[in-house]
């Protein structure tokens, strides 16, 4: 060991902090067996000075050590001294100033940790931070201070005997226990490799080490030379905390050790960090992987070592037993190739089923840990990067990891499935992007342009920002807990000091506001267990690991628990005031800042409200910055102050108010807090509840309090009259948080929620200032958190009623701006809490809450468009069903409005895709077609990632691309629901898979089954709904993958049908007859088939089977010939030979019927098919009144030929018919000139029949014929129109039972790819302006829009992310100045947007539109390249000026004027919704008074 004595006296400027060190006083360390301390006595350090002595290493050798200083603290007076201050300075060879550096350490001892140091002659202070010596010309300087709390320095000293450059033990030679010393920063607990051994000359180098998930074990990795050493350690050892004092002690005892051969080059600190290896810990503990994240030469090779005892414990004597490493032989061959990252990962923490992860930058694999065999591999990227490595494993959790190989884009994959869960877009950046996932992966937090975005995973929403304190080059370490996060804080620390420790910031997801900070050094890394478990910080400092733990970090109290979820914070007595009308207090908070009160009336539509005018100042004379508090209609509440807290608490009608008033000019009062403690009593619904306090209770955080209520009363009559409770009811204890004292029987979630409707009566009476606070505490509740796991959205929506719709509707519209994103929706919700669910439902009986449903809806459509992102229209995909048959004008206006949803991030998905290709017949038809994207006309696109470099053929693809999901073609049954969210993003894969010919087995079987639930079910469309790209699109992309593959299977099967009816025809005709019982047979048990099959789909749906004109023609195709059939098998087995054949007849015509309508699915025959069907329609009238006259003629002529006045006259005979039916038919072909039954009537002269063929003729032939010609040109004209709508509807129906065989058909999801969430298409932007002319030509109706009505496809464009401020730490510049030379603007009611690079965006609002400047796509194969063109639409007539600089200036200095424009016409529209209210109401009034005023 090396030791140094010091000088015999303290040199030192005590008025100064400078501390002067001559060469004189240097002291040396010199190698010594026995410390002992020096005779010539110590040096002093008395208290209130500063003592230092400068320090070399002559002759040390290089590494790291302890610094151990040996003291004597017998004359200090612990109860005088503040801080001992231990610091050391390092100045290279050469220098002649001390500096700061990482390897130096400062140490501050505290008053706590003063007195648990003993009061020996020597105690040894061992510094917790090493030393690193890498020059032995360097110096340090070791420096004491001592502050003192008393005036007079009579605090007493410390003794100095020595200092020593430790070894590894503990203990002194001379067996003194060391007394170590941490100052900020104490760890849990920290190891200290080679500890045990005393006969090392210097503290050995840990290269890396590892904890597991569990924290239980840990698993060091340090090199000597040619070899390398793993220790596992047990984290549990028994002398890990010295009992009585809150600091750690080492753990210096390995219960496991092995080494292996490294190469021999090894050996320096500088080659291990090039050369970076690597080792992972398994949960138990009980398996130790090494290896090298690097490739090179002399690298670690990848290696397993498996511990024996797996099961690792205490004995009773609180020893160890021995454990043993061993390498395992057998791994997977690509492993002990394997260089780069490798974590041991659970999915559950609670099964021990574990898995190892690698990743090099480019593979990821998945292995076994029993086997070491692989499970799955993927192919993420096509270059290295530490940034993609480090990325992945840090960001495992659970089920989930990030991934952020592409620019732009976080991807969320599934470990269990091997597949993408989600897609976070964001910002494009040319730092790298990091990302972190939560305990239970719903939110992702991840580094944009130096900030910190928090993104829902599920749906990719945008939670908020936060960026204070932050480094532009996005390296942060968040730690990510469910509601808050830690990441550190550079505006807080001190940059400067190399010794002070980093800020770190707990931050709370909410609102992205810091709730505390915390003081953690800048060694230490952060490391998260994969499983959940509580994240903790890393840190080695040459032979020690130190680890500190983050469950009292980064779980800080609840903001209403802050002083603990008990009734242990000491409660004071606080006086209350009643208030009347006219009253007036004063309040002093304890800054000195003095409030006042008033309290007076309010009239609003004729109902008084009582308010609280609140200001700064203390008088009502003086009072200023003002603001109106509306109370309720009670005449008298109760009001008790808080001074420490600056809190106003308001009781009034069964409602408790929490106000914090400050000196805010903006907002002097800010609600914190609204319960309503009464059960809701029907009885007194109308009548004012009145509550007397008694005493209130309260703790100086005002976080718990107890109230005394006497039993409450009720003002009846409009106060006339009084209803009280019973004599000897007792009075009522309120607590919060509810304890057991608490005596009302209302819940504390039903307190909250019924608090939120008590702000609906209030809101109606409010100011704008007041409104606007309503709105902005709703608005902090509109997120579901821990403390409040129901949106306020929700609990508004249930109470809807139709006298406040007026109200709540406004507070809806607020709470869902079109412009700032505010609720986020949960693709996963139940419709019990999902608002426009609860307003539909409402709306079955009161169809007035659609206001309030298309508030909501317009603000999922807006946002679907401006976001890009579909996960906003998950509430209405979900409510589609009960819009379209409640609302089917407004489902439509939706469905248009999200026709074209352009994708976020285009190149991500042209780069990594497959095309789903019409179904064409070809020779290898066990191949997968391939396309080029530029070769194909109207290419359907699904995502898949691939992991491969772009194709570059890609690039000549310049159409815009859009989206669209399934959710906007059918709906889940409610029986599926749950199936379907056993998950957050979906449901967990079966891995077994099917085969084809098992495929068609359990279809046929399926088909036959009588009881087979639908999984989904097709909105009821119109065919006018299928005039939308997106559902086009949708169908296009179902038939092209299963939709097909179905009809087909269908179409062979009833083939067969169809060929035996024609052949037993034609055998009939040209065989013996008798010959062909076996093929009736046949045709009745295939018939039978079919006809069952119809009968189940009649079962299932009766409405749906019956309303479509296909299943009444299956039913007679299928019908005909299976009573043809039976009629011929009598006839051949009695042996009839007149047997009737004509029902064969017509089944063949049936059938032929049949096959054209099965065939409609093709463009050609649909067309023709939709004619005939048009035809039939439009001459449906026609024909009763042919059929009619066509009667008529009949008997006429019948009575003209053969009538008799009297009885037994004779009449000509004639060849006209007797039987009226055949009558009936030769009438029909006289239109065809087949006069052959009356022909010999012509040439008789008798006028009654010559005029009766005259009427005919010009009836069939000159007005009937002609009539049934233009009807006919008529469905010419609609069929040719409309055939491809119906193209399109033929094909769903087929799609819609393959979709619902593919949910019961055992693996068949699992073998193909064929199932995406949504889809990818493309148009040209003149097809996008010509829908939107077609059907859209006045605006965006109030829905906001989509491409080209709010936001081109731009690939850079992210201006629709904005969230509402008040969830944002990110600041906004309220005027940016524009550059580039595009320019948007607007019309009717939409507002002027700032977005990223200084364009100016618009959002397309109520009636107004705009439309953006783009370049022009390609439109087609072989259209070649067009210039770019400008679209932009103003509300004037004139022509956009060339100059675009000065465009721009000019739009510029009319921003101000156009703001307060916006403001002017917002203000102006709340007053016509008022006086439209008031006019309302009056009408009611009137209308009521007529109805009761008695006539004369």
């Amino acid at each position: 060991m090396f030791v140094g004595y010091l000088p015999n006296r303290a040199r030192g400027d005590e008025g100064s902090q400078k501390i002067e060190v001559t060469d004189g006083e240097t002291m040396k360390f010199i190698l010594n067996d026995v410390v002992a301390p020096r005779p010539e006595g110590p040096s002093l350090v008395e208290a209130g000075t500063i003592w230092g002595s400068a320090l070399t290493f002559e002759g040390v050798e290089l590494g790291w050590y302890w610094i151990v200083v040996c003291v004597s603290l017998k004359n200090l007076d612990y109860s005088k001294v503040f801080t001992m201050n231990i610091t050391i300075q390092r100045r290279s060879a050469g220098q002649d100033e001390w500096f700061l550096t990482n390897n130096s350490c400062e140490t501050t001892l505290r008053t706590e940790e003063l007195d648990s140091i003993s009061k020996d002659d020597y105690v040894r202070l061992r510094i917790h931070r090493q030393l690193y010596i890498d020059d032995i010309e360097d110096s340090c300087l070791l420096g004491i201070n001592l502050s003192s709390t008393d005036d007079d320095d009579n605090a007493g000293s410390v003794e100095i005997h020595y200092i020593e450059l430790g070894t590894s033990t503990f203990d002194s030679p001379s067996g003194v226990k060391d007394h170590v010393i941490y100052g900020d920063g104490i760890p849990d607990y920290f190891i200290s490799v080679g500890a045990d051994e005393p006969s090392r000359t210097k503290a050995i180098t840990i290269s890396r080490f590892e904890i597991s998930d569990t924290k239980n074990h840990a698993a060091t990795l340090h090199f000597t030379p040619g070899e390398g050493h793993i220790n596992l350690w047990d984290l549990r050892a028994p002398d890990n905390y010295v009992a009585g004092n809150k600091k750690s002690r080492p753990i210096t005892r390995p219960i496991g050790r092995v080494s292996f051969g490294v190469s021999p080059f090894l050996t320096t600190p500088e080659v291990l960090k090039e050369y970076s290896p690597m080792i992972a810990i398994s949960s138990a503990g009980s398996q130790i992987v090494v290896g090298s994240e690097r490739e090179m030469a002399h690298g670690i090779p990848f290696q397993v070592f498996q511990m024996t005892p797996s099961k690792v414990l205490l004995d009773k004597n609180n020893a160890f037993p021995p454990a043993t490493l061993a390498r395992v032989p057998s791994i997977c061959p690509d492993l002990a190739s394997y260089f780069g990252l490798g974590v041991f990962h659970r999915v559950d923490p609670a099964n021990t089923d574990e898995r190892f992860i690698i990743f090099n930058g480019i593979t990821l694999e998945v292995y076994d840990t029993e086997s070491w065999c692989r499970i799955y591999r993927l192919e993420l990227g096509h270059q290295r990067g530490d940034d993609y490595t480090s990325c992945i494993t840090q960001s495992i959790r659970g089920r989930y990891f990030c991934w952020n190989g592409f620019k732009g884009v976080i991807s969320i994959w599934d470990i269990e499935t091997g597949r993408i869960a989600s897609n976070i877009y964001v910002e494009e950046d040319r730092a790298a992007t990091f990302a972190v996932l939560s305990p239970d992966g719903s939110k992702v937090a991840v580094s944009v342009k130096g900030t910190v975005q928090v993104f829902d995973t599920v749906t990719g929403i945008k939670m908020g920002s936060y960026y204070e304190g932050l480094d532009s080059d996005n390296i942060f370490n968040v730690i990510f807990e469910q509601d808050h996060f830690l990441t550190t804080n550079r505006s807080l620390s001190n940059t400067n000091d190399v010794f002070m420790p980093n800020m770190r910031s707990v931050v709370r997801v909410r609102d992205m506001v810091v709730v505390e900070d915390h003081y953690v050094h800048e060694d230490y890394v952060v490391q998260v267990p994969h499983t959940g478990h509580v994240p903790f910080f890393l840190n080695a400092q040459g032979s020690v690991a130190n680890f500190l733990s983050l469950g009292n970090i980064l779980y800080p109290p609840s903001e209403e628990y802050s002083c603990g979820t008990t009734n242990d914070c000491p409660m004071l007595d606080r006086s209350f005031d009643i208030f009347y009308v006219d009253s007036v207090r004063t309040f002093v908070n304890s800054e000195d800042i003095a409030f006042t009160a008033y309290s007076a009336q309010k009239y609003v539509a004729g109902e008084a409200a009582h308010t609280l005018q609140v200001g700064i100042g203390g008088s009502y004379e003086e009072m200023t910055d003002t603001m109106t508090l509306i109370l309720g209609k009670a005449v008298e509440h109760r009001i008790f102050w808080v001074r420490e807290t600056s809190q106003l608490f308001v009781v009034n009608e069964g409602y408790l108010f929490t106000w914090t008033l400050s000196n805010d000019t903006t907002n002097v009062a800010t609600l914190d807090r609204i319960v309503k403690f009464l059960d809701h009593n029907p009885d007194h619904a109308k009548d004012q509840c009145i509550t007397d306090i008694l005493n209130v209770k309260m703790c100086e955080h005002a976080c718990q309090y107890t109230i005394e209520i006497k039993p409450t009363y009720w003002l009846t009559n409009n106060g006339s009259s009084t209803v009280r409770p019973p004599a000897g009811t007792p009075n009522n204890i309120l607590t919060f948080p509810k304890f057991a004292a608490d005596t009302f029987k209302t819940t504390q979630d039903y307190r909250d929620e019924m608090g939120v409707l008590g702000l609906i009566q209030l809101y109606r009476f409010g100011d704008q200032d007041f409104k606007d606070e309503i709105i902005r505490f709703l608005k902090n509740r509109i997120r579901p958190t821990r403390e409040n796991p129901l949106s306020c959205l929700v609990t508004l929506c249930r109470a809807w009623s139709s006298d406040d719709r007026f109200a709540l509707e406004q507070i809806v519209a607020e709470l869902l701006p079109p412009r700032y994103i505010t609720w986020i929706p949960d693709p996963h919700e139940d419709k019990s809490t999902e608002p426009l669910a609860i307003l539909l439902e409402i709306a079955q009986t009161r169809p007035r809450v659609f206001g309030v449903a298309k508030v909501v809806m317009k603000y999922c459509v807006s946002h679907a468009n401006r976001s890009k992102n579909l996960a906003f229209l998950s509430p209405l995909f979900g409510s589609m069903h009960e819009v379209m048959e409640l609302y089917p004008e407004e489902a439509l206006e939706c469905m248009g409005r999200i026709a074209f949803i352009p994708v976020k991030n285009r190149a991500y998905i042209i780069d990594n895709h497959t095309l789903a290709l019409p179904p064409r017949p070809r020779l290898r038809f066990w191949e997968p077609r391939t396309k080029p994207l530029v070769k194909t006309k109207e290419p359907i696109m699904q995502f898949n990632f691939t992991g491969e470099k772009a194709d570059s053929s890609n690039d000549g693809f310049t159409r815009p691309v859009f989206m669209a999901s399934f959710d906007a073609l059918w709906y889940y049954k409610d029986q599926h629901q749950t199936e379907l969210k056993k998950d957050g993003f979906q449901a967990a894969s079966n891995t077994a898979t099917t085969t084809w010919w098992k495929t068609l087995y359990h279809m046929f079987r399926l088909k036959c089954h009588i009881r087979m639930p639908a999984v989904v079910e097709c909105y009821e469309f119109n065919l006018e709904f299928f005039d939308n790209p997106a559902i086009a699109a949708l169908v296009d992309y179902k038939w092209n993958t299963i939709g097909y593959s179905y009809w087909l299977f269908r179409f062979v099967f009833q083939s067969v049908f169809y060929a035996l009816v024609v052949v037993a025809a034609l055998m009939q005709v040209y065989s013996n007859p008798s010959h062909l019982t076996d093929l009736f047979i046949a045709i009745i048990v295939l018939a039978s088939i079919f006809l069952w099959l119809e009968l189940l789909q009649a079962v299932h749906s009766w409405s749906r089977y019956s309303g479509s004109t296909y299943n009444g023609l299956d039913m007679i195709a299928f019908g005909l010939p299976l009573v043809a059939s039976a009629i011929q098998l009598n006839s051949i087995s009695n042996g009839n030979t007149n047997g009737n054949t004509r029902v064969m007849s017509a089944s063949v015509l049936a059938v032929f019927l049949h096959m054209l309508f099965e065939l409609r699915i093709y463009k050609q025959v649909c067309k023709y098919v939709m004619i005939i069907q048009q035809t039939v329609i439009e001459i449906r009238g026609f024909f009763i009144i042919f059929a009619g006259g066509l009667l008529a003629f009949t008997i006429a002529t019948q009575h003209l030929l053969r009538a008799c006045p009297v009885e037994g006259c004779k009449r000509d005979e004639t060849d006209f018919s007797y039987n009226f039916f055949y009558a009936m038919s030769a009438t029909y072909f006289f239109m065809g000139g087949r006069y052959d039954p009356v022909s010999p009537l012509f040439d008789q002269e008798d006028a009654g029949f010559h005029l009766m063929m005259i009427v005919y003729f010009f009836f069939t032939v000159i007005v009937m014929l002609n009539v049934l010609i233009a009807l006919i040109n008529v469905a010419f004209t609609k069929g040719d129109d409309g055939w491809r709508l119906a193209w399109i509807e033929s094909r769903l129906r087929y799609i819609e039972s393959a979709e619902n065989m593919s949910h019961r058909i055992p693996g068949f999801r699992q073998t193909h790819d064929w199932f995406p969430k949504q889809i990818y298409f493309s148009a040209t932007p003149q097809q996008v302006r010509d829908y939107q002319e077609k059907y859209h030509p006045g605006g965006n109706g109030g829905y906001g829009g989509g491409y080209e009505w709010g936001r081109g496809d731009g690939e850079d464009e992210d201006g629709g992310d904005e969230v509402d401020p008040i969830f944002d730490n990110v600041p906004r510049p309220k005027v940016e100045e524009e550059t580039g030379e595009q320019t948007e603007e607007q019309t009717g009611e939409g507002e002027t947007a700032e977005g990223e690079g200084g364009e100016t965006k618009a959002e397309g609002e109520g009636e107004g539109e705009a439309k953006a400047e783009g370049e022009g796509e390609g439109e087609g194969e072989g259209e070649g390249q067009k210039d770019q063109e400008q679209t932009t639409t103003t509300t004037t007539d004139e022509s956009a000026t060339k100059d675009s600089k000065e465009k721009a200036i000019e739009h510029n200095s009319s921003l101000d004027l156009r703001t307060q424009v916006s403001e002017l016409q917002r203000q102006l529209t709340l007053q016509q919704e008022q006086s439209q209210k008031q006019f309302d109401e009056l009408k009611e009034l009137l209308l009521r008074a007529t109805a009761t005023k008695p006539k004369k």
